[in-house]
């Protein structure tokens, strides 16, 4: 769910495979997308542990010749699961009093670019 959640709001805005987000410069994007994730999951009680941002990134590199599923929705114009996937933790972020940026831009642009696809459908 952590990759999911992180891949897919940077995926909405570069179009690129997962292989190819994971060296997107500035890389610092998904890392830091990441890694916020884990803070949320920890103030939830989940302790992933220092390895799995690694872990998760190895991961990716190794599937990562395809495209997150949010890429087809946008190209088709069809509602995302950004709002599914991402909101949550975007609520738990506030609920956080923690200096977190990164992840709820990157589902708020997805959102953005959703929203500017699929007039009229929501």
């Amino acid at each position: 769910m952590i990759m999911k959640c992180t891949m897919a709001s940077i995926s909405a805005g570069t179009d690129r495979t997962l292989g190819k987000m994971l060296s997107f410069p500035p890389l610092e994007i998904s890392d830091n997308c990441f890694k916020e994730i884990l803070v949320v999951a920890k103030s939830k009680g989940y302790e992933l542990g220092d390895e799995y941002v690694r872990t998760a990134a190895d991961y990716l590199e190794r599937a990562g010749a395809h495209k997150d599923s949010i890429c087809p929705d946008i190209a088709g114009k069809a509602p995302t699961e950004v709002d599914f996937l991402g909101e949550k933790v975007v609520e738990c972020v506030r609920e956080l009093e923690n200096d977190i940026s990164y992840y709820p831009a990157r589902t708020n642009l997805a959102k953005t670019i959703e929203g500017g696809i699929c007039r009229g459908k929501r």
